[in-house]
């Protein structure tokens, strides 16, 4: 029993992990519905969970040094799901050529007289740090953030700019219609305004600077 749950725990953990990294790139390449797609869902044309890590690294939201961690995940995970002799965190790193001696530097406070519950503290933590990692805001995702923010300010003070330039045609209209002077082609102006209201309702990028 304990040897079962060794292994669905670190199933659990290993899925949690990729449907993070599979997010996160469906976030950077604006891909709404990730579950349905070829490249994210569950079919077989879904890239492996190496491949959203390569694509990661390209776009610098993760780097060649904490992809270290999220591999050695992934090799324990392969150990417990393809090699049925790896009942236990002993057997599964034994198998991994030097991942003892790197969780020993990783983590040197986890190991004690106890190596199995030493190794399984070390792949709780692998967890936890591929977590934090795939979630930083750095590199690319955090590009598309400040891009995604200074977008939306944009779109408020454009909307919140259109609505005072109406505003003060609404008052210059008014204004015109009370005015009496001859002199003044009244009819060509109002004309002049209509359009260039028309220009600020139907455009979706509007250069104040004609105004000034």
């Amino acid at each position: 029993m304990i040897k079962v749950r060794k292994r669905t725990k670190v199933l659990r953990y290993s899925l949690n992990l990729e449907r993070i990294a599979s997010d996160i790139v469906a976030y950077l390449l604006n891909i709404e519905s990730p579950k349905e797609s070829y490249s994210f869902g569950n079919k077989s044309t879904a890239l492996s969970f190496n491949q959203k890590l390569n694509l990661l690294i390209d776009n610098e939201t993760i780097t060649k040094d904490e992809k270290k961690k999220l591999e050695a995940f992934l090799n324990i995970r392969n150990q417990f799901m393809h090699n049925i002799d790896a009942n236990t965190f002993t057997e599964a790193f034994h198998n991994i050529n030097g991942l003892e001696n790197r969780m020993r530097k990783f983590y040197p406070e986890n190991f004690d007289e106890n190596l199995e519950d030493s190794l399984e503290k070390c792949v709780d933590n692998l967890f936890r740090d591929g977590i934090r990692i795939l979630v930083s805001d750095k590199g690319g995702r955090k590009r598309k953030m400040e891009v995604e923010v200074q977008a939306k300010l944009y779109k408020e003070y454009f909307n919140k700019q259109t609505e005072s330039i109406r505003t003060n045609f609404k008052k210059f209209k008014e204004a015109l219609n009370e005015f009496n002077e001859d002199n003044i082609d009244k009819e060509n102006l109002m004309e002049v305004l209509k359009l260039m209201e028309m220009e600020i309702s139907f455009s979706p990028v509007l250069d104040l600077k004609i105004f000034d």
